[in-house]
């Protein structure tokens, strides 16, 4: 279990570098510099993939899991992200990570949160 509890405390913190980079794409797409962010854009895909892999011996032990359901919503809004930086309007960009990106990331956080806290004071 101890194993566990490291490898959370270290999804945590990624998780939070995560939100930050997610924070710097939304503020570049704001100031119109959306198409600057594809290394960022890029390097939070491979984050969240790495999570993705290192929960998977954790997955079958929660209850009520979200989280495969959640990660998931949250790879679609990121696709669609993708889709839309070939050429899109920058109206049409802010949207999409207001309203795909940002909501996908807090559902997916606030899942990802409640169901490894439990593991992490025990």
């Amino acid at each position: 279990m101890n194993r566990y509890i490291v490898v959370l405390h270290k999804l945590f913190a990624l998780e939070e570098t995560i939100k930050g980079a997610i924070d710097y794409l939304y503020q570049q797409t704001v100031e119109g510099r959306f198409q600057d962010t594809t290394r960022i854009f890029t390097d939070i895909v491979m984050a969240l993939q790495e999570i993705n892999n290192s929960l998977a011996p954790i997955l079958p032990k929660l209850e009520n899991n979200q989280l495969t359901e959640t990660m998931l919503q949250l790879f679609n809004s990121l696709e669609m992200l993708a889709h839309i930086y070939r050429g899109h309007s920058q109206e049409e960009e802010l949207a999409a990570v207001e309203n795909v990106l940002l909501p996908a990331y807090k559902q997916w956080q606030l899942v990802l949160k409640n169901n490894l806290l439990k593991f992490t004071l025990s």
